[in-house]
């Protein structure tokens, strides 16, 4: 697994987050050859289902692309 934190801060609700960028190997049974990584990287304290933190994406996206170089 490779992980990297990108850094710390409180989202408009008061909700505590860590950005990262993580990617680890998956490989399951009756999958895609090709499908074999998962890629992540935000943790938000206290959320729940009414507080969705959407604007996050893609954010997370530029990153994993940064890192890739594309």
């Amino acid at each position: 697994m490779i992980l990297i934190y990108l850094g710390e801060y409180k989202n408009k609700h008061s909700q505590k987050v860590k950005r990262a960028f993580y990617i680890f190997p998956k490989k399951l049974p009756d999958t895609n050859r090709n499908n074999i990584d998962v890629i992540g990287g935000i943790f938000i304290e206290d959320t729940t289902w009414e507080i969705p933190n959407k604007e996050k994406f893609p954010k997370m996206i530029k990153y994993a692309k940064f890192f890739y170089g594309i």
